[in-house]
């Protein structure tokens, strides 16, 4: 059993990815193949059989035909417009050019592959997927086959469904067939496979797993790959703070100054989104797209509204996402069963699932409750411990070498910079950040610049230029510590160091981050001394421990060469 599609990328400009016809056919075909028949664990051997899909980059409602340019996409069909391979799902452009153009090559396609396909004897055609056809012209031929044989037509487009139900007597057509404003590829493809389903006396749901399905991210990835965002509040937030620092004495002479006075408010009202709102919509956003990627811009609608109720917390941002990405689905799939048309199922799935879930956790107390952990993580990071008579002394040297220990056995992106985004979701720099940048980066650069100086790798040179001004790439010294006793050590001395020298005294005073070029790092700490001075301890310690080494054993150096 297949299907064949007809149709346009239509007038509605409101219609999400109305397009790119690739991406509507592919998800069309993997519904498709999701529906079941008889119960049997068998999906639909074809999903999409032949496709005739014309788009437009303007709208067909104010298109000229002579003068717009447009591209007729086929599924089934070879380049010379003759019957391909139909075993192997492939969207190919067959002819782009003047639109006029086009739907004559489209109209004589359907004349001679699709109607003919439709009206053959036995034919494995079960069904018509109708999406802002023209039911009169150029998709006459395959609509009055459609008629005859009583094949069910489902699809959207409000108007050519209408003139397709008035033109072809004794047209079939079932589902939730409407208009197509504010829809997504992804809304379609559903409504249209649910519909089909219901023709066919055959099961479907959008949950069943393929083993095309990619595995979703675990929570962890997900606030990871979000880094960017938080790096780039911290550096705003810290030149705002600045800025208003320095603005600070207009507050106190208004009559004079009421203008900058407006811009220093204007400056805290930011600073408080910054600093509570932006990391969380983030990762609300992140974690819904992430986990529910189909959905695309409608996890992304109602992910932004449901972080609203997550103010300060990104780990109630990251709970908002998931549940988008639990919930939006369901939604959508219960709203198509119980005929609900597909704007308004978007309608319900963007928007008042997210709200929804804001107003949630706005009454359930849950981001509170979040929000004072992260506070308790963030204390237990920024504080020296001491008990009795011990003082705390030796506690920086221990958390430097568990921090190169980890770095090597998977913990840095599993545990170390979880704790270092959850320190930064406020905006704020990160004293883990700054053992990052110190026991690992500057560690790493220090033991490039040793072997530098004696060979001319082109791999540590570049891995001291990304360290020292890209704060990354700590993996580059990976081998010379694998391959050298001495050199390994001094990278553990160096970490511990350096990480002493930043719990010697008030950690809050030393607060950075990687991933910056050093200098930004130390602009971005208060006591810009002592993180001075625990860059250049880290540097040099690994930076003379790599130079004894190959004084001591020069074949470390050689072996590298040789890879």
């Amino acid at each position: 059993m297949s299907v064949i599609v007809i149709g346009s990328s239509g007038g509605g400009t409101a219609t999400l990815g109305h397009t790119d016809a690739q991406d509507l056919l592919k998800t069309i075909n993997n519904e498709l193949e999701k529906i079941l028949f008889d119960g049997s664990d068998q999906l639909l051997k074809h999903g999409i059989l032949y496709a005739l899909f014309i788009s437009c980059e303007v709208s067909m409602d104010s298109v000229n035909e002579d003068r717009d340019i447009a591209t007729l996409w086929t599924v089934g069909l070879d380049d010379n417009g003759k019957k391909g391979e139909t075993s192997i799902f492939q969207v190919r452009p067959h002819h782009t050019g003047l639109l006029r153009d086009v739907n004559l090559k489209a109209k004589e396609l359907e004349e001679r592959v699709l109607a003919p396909a439709i009206l053959q004897k036995s034919s494995s055609v079960k069904g018509i997927i109708c999406i802002s056809c023209d039911p009169k012209c150029v998709n006459f031929s395959s609509l009055s086959a459609a008629a005859k044989t009583k094949l069910p037509v489902t699809g959207s487009g409000g108007t050519s469904l209408s003139a397709a139900a008035t033109s072809h007597v004794g047209l079939t057509i079932v589902g939730n067939v409407g208009g197509s404003v504010a829809t997504t590829t992804y809304t379609r493809a559903v409504s249209y496979s649910h519909a089909l389903s219901k023709a066919w006396n055959a099961s479907y749901s959008p949950f069943t797993k393929r083993d095309t399905d990619s595995r979703k991210p675990k929570i962890s990835s997900i606030l990871d790959s979000s880094l960017p965002s938080f790096l780039a509040v911290c550096v705003t937030c810290k030149l705002l703070d600045l800025i208003i620092k320095d603005t600070s004495g207009a507050e106190t002479d208004a009559s004079h100054g009421g203008d900058a006075l407006v811009a220093t408010l204007t400056n805290h009202q930011f600073m408080n989104l910054l600093h509570y709102q932006a990391l969380p919509s983030v990762c609300s956003v992140v974690a819904a797209t992430s986990l529910a990627p189909e959905h695309g811009s409608t996890a992304v609608m109602a992910a932004v509204i449901a972080s609203m109720s997550s103010w300060g917390s990104i780990l109630a941002g990251l709970f908002a996402g998931w549940l988008v990405s639990l919930m939006i689905g369901r939604v959508l799939f219960m709203s198509i069963r119980l005929g609900i048309p597909a704007t308004m199922t978007n309608i319900l799935t963007a928007g008042f699932v997210g709200s929804t879930i804001a107003l949630l956790f706005h009454g359930s107390g849950i981001v509170i409750a979040l929000y004072q952990l992260t506070d308790f993580i963030r204390a237990m990071v920024r504080t020296t411990p001491s008990f009795g008579s011990w003082d705390g002394r030796g506690y920086g040297f221990s958390l430097g070498c568990i921090f190169c220990y980890g770095s090597k056995v998977g913990w840095y992106h599993s545990i170390f910079l979880p704790i270092i985004l959850i320190e930064m979701e406020r905006g704020e720099a990160s004293i883990w950040g700054t053992i990052d940048e110190c026991a690992l980066v500057l560690v790493s650069a220090g033991i490039c610049a040793a072997n530098m100086l004696l060979t001319k790798d082109t791999i540590t040179r570049r891995g001291l230029k990304i360290n020292l001004f890209c704060g990354d790439f700590i993996e580059v010294a990976y081998p010379y510590m694998e391959r050298s006793a001495i050199v390994n050590l001094s990278a553990y001395i160096a970490s511990g160091v350096a990480t002493e020298i930043l719990y010697s005294s008030d950690p809050l005073q030393v607060m950075s981050s990687a991933y910056f070029p050093f200098p930004v790092s130390i602009f971005l700490a208060q006591d810009c001394f002592r993180i001075s001075l625990a860059m250049l301890s880290a540097f040099m310690i690994s930076f003379l421990g790599m130079l004894l080494s190959i004084m001591i054993a020069p074949g470390v150096v050689l072996s590298k060469k040789q890879d």
